[in-house]
């Protein structure tokens, strides 16, 4: 990438006049979205207008696949640029900072902040249960927690699917009421404020992660009866060896299928991913109206993706494309929009930032840039 950086490296010190602005950052996050978006043509029926946008101006990473296909050790691994295998981070219930490489580790916006940055971020950036304190300048409600409340049903067991862990439905409320609405609404306030430093804002949204609610208006957008449905031949699991086996016909994909409610399951997902894809619309708005517009680095990712009904799973954690394929797609100043079909792992995003910004390189990553 340092061939098609515009003139030398940028400082990110406080700029004197007619130097260039140093690069912000906008780093923003979708929990569990798969690759059913339109620029990546994971589902023909997806309806991403916003996000297909973002992509006509970035370079779009289509084969992009995270480190681990489950939020934790996806998350812990961009933020500190280092493998599960290397920090012992390999589930939801281990902290980055518990293994003595983690707990040493200078995560993505840590390093951006001793670099001159002003870092802060709002949602689901790390994993939910492990906020990270030491990553932030600032951080939205505090800087121990991550939780941002929003509307949700009344009741558990929506869908007819008797499984409360994998439940859906529509909601008779606004955009705004939503979690993720609330977060779009703060990235929008912090996207209007002036900075004597250059930003690392990131944003996490927590859609399409389970369970799938979104306003109502978004499943209205997809008819469960005449949507196109993951392809799951009948055989497809007579070539996998015993220890596949093990990642199909789970608990969820049982509950599911027992109550004949696919189409829609697939319908309540596809509603998720338009709902993030109006709250990407917003945030690129409102960039876009700002004095930020012409000097950001935006990057926009999914921690991983996600099985509906294919390999007969209905969820995450496998090593199958569907749960590690995911988007990702940079737009950076001076670097022309295009697709890169190289597979990518989401490990070279901490270290390609740093290029990007004409930052000192990291050492001891384990991704490239």
């Amino acid at each position: 990438l340092a061939l098609f950086l515009p003139g030398s490296a940028l400082s990110a010190d406080k700029n004197k006049p007619g130097e260039k602005k140093a690069y912000n950052i906008l780093f923003l996050i979708s929990d569990d979205m798969n690759d059913w978006v339109g620029c990546l043509g994971g589902h023909p029926d997806a309806i991403t207008p916003n996000i297909d946008r973002l992509a006509e101006r970035a370079i779009l990473f289509e084969q992009a696949h995270c480190s681990a296909p489950i939020c934790n050790p996806s998350r812990a691994s961009v933020m500190s640029g280092l493998n599960p295998s290397t920090t012992g981070c390999y589930g939801n219930r281990q902290a980055l900072r518990m293994s003595p490489v983690g707990f040493s580790s200078v995560t993505l916006p840590r390093y951006f902040s001793s670099q001159g940055y002003f870092s802060t971020g709002v949602g689901k950036i790390t994993h939910g249960k492990f906020p990270d304190p030491a990553s932030w300048d600032e951080f939205f409600p505090n800087l121990n927690s991550q939780s941002v409340e929003g509307a949700g049903p009344a009741k558990k067991n929506n869908n007819g699917v008797n499984d409360e862990g994998i439940d859906w439905g529509p909601l008779d409320v606004s955009d705004g009421e939503m979690r993720d609405g609330k977060i779009t609404q703060h990235l929008i306030d912090l996207l209007g404020r002036d900075y004597d430093k250059p930003f690392f804002i990131a944003g996490g949204w927590s859609k399409p992660h389970l369970p799938w609610f979104a306003p109502r208006s978004y499943f209205e957008m997809y008819d469960p009866q005449t949507l196109t449905m993951p392809v799951v031949p009948d055989d497809d699991l007579d070539d996998l060896p015993e220890e596949a086996l093990k990642n199909t016909r789970s608990s969820k994909y049982r509950s599911v299928t027992a109550a004949g409610k696919e189409r829609e399951g697939v319908q309540a997902y596809l509603a998720c991913i338009s709902f993030i894809d109006v709250q990407v619309g917003l945030v690129l708005d409102a960039l876009d109206a700002s004095p930020h517009a012409e000097n950001t680095i935006v990057v926009f990712w999914g921690d991983h993706g996600w099985h509906l009904g294919e390999k007969s799973h209905w969820s995450k954690s496998t090593l199958w494309e569907e749960a590690t394929r995911a988007p990702l797609m940079i737009v950076a100043p001076g670097i022309k929009p295009g697709t890169c079909d190289t597979p990518v792992s989401f490990l070279d995003i901490y270290p390609t930032l740093v290029e990007l910004a004409g930052l000192t390189p990291k050492k001891d990553l384990d991704g490239v840039s």
